[in-house]
């Protein structure tokens, strides 16, 4: 764990909270960044980053995801998971849309050297006011895996899922995101991953966020658990 570039980062991206503009923008970009170290009887570090990056070219939208997470314990390499997404939309009316999208994961202690995914399908919205938002998808998904083992696999998929927010206040919201991808080609193979979080604006460009995402796989890679979970926080910066 590099513990200077991430303080680096953090002064960095603080100070753009100084020179960030009020006004409003079609586009959206925050910043998470989380650090914890312990030392004495047990030396170990944890990092993280997320970070999204939305814009709205109204119909149409896009939105980046990414994430990494890294953790040592006693000098021993205990985590170590890089995502990144990409995936744009396309409205057709109020509720219904359209969407496609791509993203990579690497997470070697999951048995996964590098996991592609390219989806797509329809969009609708079920739920859309000032409190509450519910979007349902539906849609298609080609995966590609290459695994520890130096194995690979290509196959087809399914893709279920919704996305949830609720404004509990003026400077609270809550947010959900549930997937389920099951295999065309093996009923047994399916996956399903849930993202909960929750976040409070302490200032117009910075929060904390509390996160707890699970991952289950209910066929693994040989030799790895079917269950992956992290709990997460961190301080947002938001531009």
């Amino acid at each position: 764990m590099k513990r200077s570039a991430l303080i680096a980062a953090l002064l960095l991206v603080s100070g753009f909270t100084v020179t960030a503009t009020a006004e409003e923008k079609p586009w959206t970009f925050s910043l998470g960044l989380s650090y914890l170290a312990t030392s004495g009887n047990s030396e170990s570090q944890t990092g993280g980053l997320d970070l999204s990056y939305k814009h709205n070219f109204d119909p149409w939208g896009l939105e980046v995801t990414g994430s990494y997470l890294s953790a040592e314990a006693d000098g021993v390499d205990t985590a170590d998971r890089t995502f990144l997404g990409v995936r744009g939309t396309r409205a057709i009316g109020e509720r219904w849309g359209l969407f496609a999208g791509a993203s990579v994961l690497k997470d070697e202690f999951a048995g996964l050297d590098s996991r592609y995914v390219v989806d797509g399908g329809a969009t609708y919205k079920a739920i859309a006011n000032d409190t509450h938002t519910l979007t349902f998808d539906l849609g298609a998904a080609w995966n590609s895996e290459n695994l520890v083992d130096g194995s690979s696999t290509d196959y087809m998929s399914g893709v279920a899922g919704l996305a949830y927010a609720w404004k509990i206040s003026s400077t609270a919201t809550l947010g959900e995101k549930l997937v389920f991808m099951p295999s065309f080609e093996e009923s047994d193979d399916w996956r399903l991953a849930s993202d909960l979080t929750l976040e409070a604006a302490i200032s117009a460009k910075l929060a904390v966020k509390l996160g707890f995402l699970y991952m289950y796989d209910n066929v693994p890679v040989a030799g790895f658990e079917k269950t992956d979970t992290k709990s997460s926080a961190s301080l947002v910066v938001k531009l």
